[in-house]
Formats: structure tokens, C-alpha cells, sequence
């Protein structure tokens, strides 16, 4: 890792097939800081810059700061001879404005969502890479495709990636679905384990987490409504606004797949 200007080492991340990194979540922040104390770094470049708008921070790829899990460090930041507008990543973990024309170390990521790259595409602020099916299909079926791509039934594990698959899923309106026994649910990676609901285990339909433990367990209004089909809607999907619904395996829906690099 040798010193560079801020755009010599966003060039140099780009020419290797990746992204200036960014602590654009907190476990991208703890493994950056990590490698830090690893080498013994005290500051390295982000992708962080306000180049383009004074003062509006944000990611190379387009996470604003406000977004971003970090605070900045003490005086920080102070944009000293009116020439800092990039951001460097402390060794404490912190936040600090500095010259884009500054030497210091840098981090390159590969956003990799998978063997084949099938229409998935990388999301920030979960570090996942997500990839909407509008061609429906059964829970099972679904469950399958996923795994042939490389992934797994999206699973949600916080609040943040439920407002995630909502901006997805608002991308395709229904008119671009086809063959949805119903339109308000895209199944996901979740089911009713004898009498608990619980993420799948990845791949295969093992029980994986109970939905609270695993992150997320906000179900939409009057949800789970257990009824449905003779009484068996037992597998997980969200509703338009990113809550959670149950829905009979058997219908066809839309579906979301994850891949964690």
C-alpha cells in the first residue's frame, strides 16, 4: 500500500476493478480500522470527498454522510486553509477532513455480488448485493432460483436493509410483475418453523434465526394473519413498505435474492 494522492488512489482502485473504500456501515468500518491497526496506519483515505459540492460529503458510491456510522474527530472538521475536501479514516475510528492532495495510505474494495453478476446490484449501506426477480414464482421455487444464482432468499437483519428491499422493491410497480397471484408482497427469506417464525438457514430450509434475533421482526398492520389459503400461509415476504407479511408458499409473488459478498 503505497501513499498516493486522493485521485491517484481512487485511479489506482478503479484500473484494479474497485471503489476508493468508504466506512459506508460499521462492519466495513470495524474491518478497515482493523487492518489499520494491522499495519499501524494512523490515517488513510476514504472515498469521502466534498469535490463536487462544498461541504456535502459524500461516498464514491453515493452514501451521504449523514448515513455514514462515523463521527468526526475532536475540531473535526475544520477544512483548514480552505482545502480539505476529502476524508480520512482515524486509527481510533474516526472522521477527518483533509487535502485531496495529501499523501497517506488507501483502501481499494471489489463490490463481488457473486459467480455470474445476474442483474444483482451492490448495496452500500448494507454491504449486500441484492437482485429482484418480477417474473414470480412459488416460495420453494424461488428459494431454488436464489441458490442457483449464488445467493439465498433476501433475510433482513435490521431496519436499514428492510428500507433497502422497500427502494427496491418501489423500483418495479406492479405492472411490470408477471403472474403475481397477489401484488403487495415479495417473498423473502423467511418461514414458520413448527411455531416460530425464523429466517432460513442461507440455502437450504433449515431454520436459521427467530426473526428478532436475526434483526428485524416489524410485521405490517394485522400481519401475521395466519389465515390465507386452508390456514398454511407459512412462508416470509414484505410488503410494499418494507414490513413483513405471511403468505401461502404456493402463490406465486415476486421474490428478492441476497448474495453477501
Amino acid at each position: 500500500m503505497v501513499p498516493a494522492t486522493w485521485a491517484e488512489a481512487g485511479m489506482s482502485c478503479y484500473l484494479e476493478g474497485g471503489l476508493l473504500a468508504s466506512p459506508t456501515t460499521s462492519a466495513v468500518a470495524n474491518v478497515m480500522v482493523a487492518m489499520m491497526a494491522d499495519k499501524q496506519l494512523t490515517y488513510s483515505f476514504t472515498g469521502i470527498n466534498s469535490i463536487r459540492a462544498k461541504d456535502n460529503f459524500t461516498s464514491l458510491d453515493g452514501v451521504p454522510l449523514s448515513s455514514i456510522p462515523l463521527g468526526w474527530s475532536a475540531d473535526q472538521p475544520d477544512n483548514a486553509n480552505s482545502d480539505e475536501d476529502c476524508v480520512a479514516l482515524t486509527g481510533a475510528g474516526k472522521m477527518a477532513d483533509v487535502s485531496c492532495g495529501s499523501m497517506l495510505p488507501y483502501f481499494c474494495r471489489k463490490n463481488k455480488c457473486g459467480p455470474k453478476d445476474n442483474g444483482y446490484e451492490w448495496e452500500p449501506r448494507t454491504s449486500s448485493c441484492y437482485k429482484f426477480h418480477h417474473i414470480t414464482n412459488t416460495w420453494r421455487k424461488a428459494l431454488a432460483t436464489c441458490h442457483a444464482e449464488g445467493g439465498h432468499l433476501a433475510i433482513i437483519n435490521s431496519e436499514t436493509e428492510s428500507t433497502v428491499l422497500k427502494d427496491l422493491y418501489d423500483e418495479h410497480p406492479d405492472e411490470v410483475i408477471v403472474g403475481a397471484s397477489e401484488y403487495k408482497h415479495a417473498f423473502i427469506g423467511f418461514m414458520k418453523y413448527e411455531h416460530e417464525w425464523a429466517t432460513i438457514y442461507v440455502f437450504i430450509m433449515l431454520a436459521g434465526e427467530p426473526l428478532g434475533k436475526a434483526g428485524f421482526a416489524v410485521w405490517n398492520t394485522n400481519e401475521p394473519s395466519k389465515y390465507g389459503y386452508m390456514g398454511k400461509e407459512l412462508c416470509g415476504s414484505i410488503h410494499r413498505n418494507g414490513l413483513l407479511n405471511d403468505a401461502p408458499c404456493q402463490d406465486r409473488s415476486a421474490f428478492i435474492c441476497e448474495i453477501n459478498p
